[in-house]
C-alpha cells in the first residue's frame, strides 16, 4: 500500500488544479488512491540490430476507463503524436480505441534499459493501442520509441555502450485492487501491488529473446483442473524452458494482505492448491476450494511467468516475462463428479442428444421417383435446454 501512496501523490501533484482530477477522486471515494490501479498483462521481448544496439517491443494492457460508457472517466486522454495535444479519442464510446496514442500518466511507466539509461519521461512512456475489450474496461497497446516521434514506431531502439548482460523493466504500479475498491473486478492475490515485467539482454552475441503473447485475462474453471499452454517461440530456435516467475521478479514492492512477499502466484493462502508450470510450457492449476470475488464480480488472480532460452549446454542465456490474470469462471466440468458452477447440480448438461433411431434392421420401401417422408427425430436425457437440428442436405 506504501507504494500506491506514493504513486498516487504523484498523480495528483501532475493533475493538480484541473477539474478532471477532483472528478476523479470524487468518483472514487475521496482519498482512496484507486485510480492508480490499472495495469492488466505485460510482456517485453528484443532482437539485435547491429553491433551493441538492441530493439525491443513492450506490450502492455491497462485500464482503459473507470466506469464503462463514461467518457469523463477515461483513464488515458488521446493525444496527437506530432504536437502533444489532446485529441478526441477515435473509439465510438469516446475512449481510446485502435490506433489512438496516449501516454501512461497513470502509473508513470518508464523503460529501463539496465544500464541506467531510463526511456520515457518522467509523465511515462507513449503507446499505441492494438485493441480494446469495452466490456472488461481494458486496452492493449504497444510502446512507442520517443525518439521516433511524430513517426509511431512500436520498437525502441537502444545502444549500449559495451557488450555484455543486462536486466532490463518496466517497474511501476499499480496492479488492480480488490473487490472492496473496485466493486468490478476481484483481484484476489497482489491487490493494488507493483508489477515488473523483466528481460535479460544479451548484447554483441547476435542472440534474440523468446517471444509470447497471450490474451491479458485467460478463462479458467471454478472448482476444476485448468490446463493451458503459455505459446512461447524463439527466432534462433533454442530450446525454451518455462518456469514461474519469483516474487522480486514480477513485482518491487507488495500488494496489500494477505500475500507476504512482493507478488503471490495462485494458490495458498487464497487457494487450496498452487498454480504449476511444466518446463515446456503447459501452465496446470487446480482452482478447487480458490477463493472468490462478491458475486457479480469478476475473479481475478494474478500471474507471471518467465521463459528462458538455453545454450547448447542447457545454460540459460536470455529470459522475457509474460505476466497476465486468470479469470475464474462458472463452468460445468463432466465427468469430474464435483458441482463446479456451485448450482447444487454435479455433471448436468454433460450427455449429448439422441436420435431416436429406426427401429435396427427394418426396411422403408420407397418407389423409384417417389417422394419419401419422414420425421427425424431427438431427444436430450439432461432435458435442460434447447434441441437444434441442422440438416446437410445433398443432391445426387
Amino acid at each position: 500500500m506504501k507504494g500506491t501512496l506514493r504513486r498516487a501523490s504523484f498523480a495528483a501533484r501532475v493533475f493538480s488544479g484541473t477539474a478532471r482530477i477532483m472528478a476523479l477522486w470524487a468518483v472514487l471515494g475521496g482519498g482512496q488512491p484507486a485510480y492508480a490501479t490499472h495495469f492488466r498483462y505485460g510482456h517485453i521481448n528484443w532482437a539485435p540490430v547491429t553491433g551493441n544496439t538492441v530493439q525491443f517491443t513492450i506490450q502492455n494492457s491497462f485500464r482503459r476507463s473507470f466506469q464503462p460508457g463514461s467518457p469523463e472517466l477515461d483513464a488515458y486522454r488521446c493525444i496527437d503524436p506530432a504536437t502533444l495535444a489532446t485529441v478526441s479519442c477515435s473509439a465510438a464510446d469516446g475512449l481510446p480505441g485502435p490506433g489512438d496514442v496516449f501516454q501512461e500518466y497513470i502509473g508513470f511507466t518508464q523503460f529501463l534499459t539496465g544500464d541506467g539509461a531510463v526511456i520515457g519521461s518522467e509523465m511515462g512512456l507513449f503507446y499505441v493501442v492494438t485493441s480494446i475489450d469495452p466490456v472488461n474496461e481494458w486496452l492493449f497497446a504497444l510502446a512507442l520509441d520517443p525518439a521516433s516521434l511524430p513517426t509511431v514506431d512500436t520498437t525502441i531502439t537502444h545502444t549500449y555502450a559495451s557488450a555484455g548482460n543486462f536486466t532490463a523493466a518496466i517497474d511501476s504500479g499499480d496492479r488492480i485492487s480488490s473487490a472492496s475498491a473496485s466493486n468490478v473486478n476481484a483481484h484476489i492475490n497482489n491487490p493494488d501491488g507493483g508489477y515488473r515485467v523483466e528481460t535479460l539482454v544479451n548484447v554483441g552475441t547476435g542472440n534474440s529473446s523468446p517471444v509470447s503473447a497471450l490474451p491479458p485475462i485467460i478463462l479458467c474453471p471454478v472448482n476444476a483442473l485448468c490446463s493451458f499452454v503459455v505459446p512461447g517461440a524463439d527466432p534462433n530456435a533454442d530450446p525454451l524452458h518455462f518456469r514461474l516467475s519469483t516474487s522480486t521478479e514480477a513485482s518491487s514492492f507488495p500488494p496489500n494482505p494477505p500475500c507476504s512477499s512482493n507478488f503471490c502466484q495462485p494458490g495458498p493462502p487464497f487457494a487450496s492448491n498452487a498454480a504449476s508450470i511444466s518446463s515446456a510450457g503447459v501452465y496446470t492449476w487446480d482452482t478447487t476450494g480458490a477463493t472468490l470475488g462478491p458475486a457479480g464480480s469478476n475473479t481475478l488472480y494474478s500471474t507471471q511467468v518467465t521463459i528462458e532460452d538455453l545454450n547448447a549446454a542447457g545454460n540459460v542465456e536470455s529470459k522475457v516475462a509474460v505476466d497476465f490474470f486468470i479469470q475464474l469462471v462458472s463452468v460445468e466440468v463432466c465427468g469430474d463428479h464435483i458441482d463446479n458452477d456451485g448450482d447444487g447440480q454435479i455433471d448436468e448438461d454433460c450427455n449429448p442428444p439422441v436420435f431416436n433411431n429406426p427401429v435396427c434392421g427394418s426396411t422403408t420401401t420407397v418407389n423409384a421417383g417417389g417422394t419419401l417422408s419422414f420425421t427425424v427425430q431427438a431427444s436430450d436425457p439432461d432435458s435442460s435446454g434447447d434441441q437444434r437440428l441442422l440438416v446437410d442436405a445433398h443432391s445426387g
